[in-house]
């Protein structure tokens, strides 16, 4: 659940997310409905050139800082594509429930998503895109 927010994606990345999605939606049998409602909401995303999307919005290679409903504690990954997912820790495939519920969000949005254990709640603290915290 997404609280009926717009999502928000560069074009590039909007499309390889989308084969992704439907590429393991068609492969596995338990989060066919989860799969079916983000590619429902990746159809209603908002399309931007590359190079353009605000920096308050979540996209892959950002580091984000979130909270659980709750929680004081604050939470930090990087998000990613499954194929760039290392053994770092730090590190998140996007096509988890938590990447789903992150991507495309904005800075202070809230989201939702269903895991082991029940709903998580979250709100998204901070958004810094890969440029914003890299030498490069």
């Amino acid at each position: 659940m997404n609280f009926e927010e717009k999502l928000y994606f560069e074009l590039d990345d909007y499309i390889r997310l989308k084969r992704i999605v439907e590429n393991y939606a068609s492969r596995t049998k338990t989060r066919q409905q989860q799969f079916s409602q983000f590619l429902s909401e990746l159809d209603d995303a908002e399309i931007v050139p590359d190079g353009t999307l605000s920096s308050n919005i979540v996209k892959i290679n950002s580091l984000v800082k979130y909270q659980y409903t709750g929680d004081d504690k604050l939470h930090e990954i990087k998000l990613v594509y499954p194929a760039d997912l290392s053994l770092d820790p730090g590190n998140l495939s996007v096509i988890t429930p938590l990447g789903i519920a992150l991507i495309g969000k904005r800075k202070n949005s809230l989201s939702e998503y269903s895991a082991p254990g029940g709903i998580y709640r979250i709100e998204i603290k901070e958004v810094h895109h890969a440029k914003q915290f890299t030498n490069v």
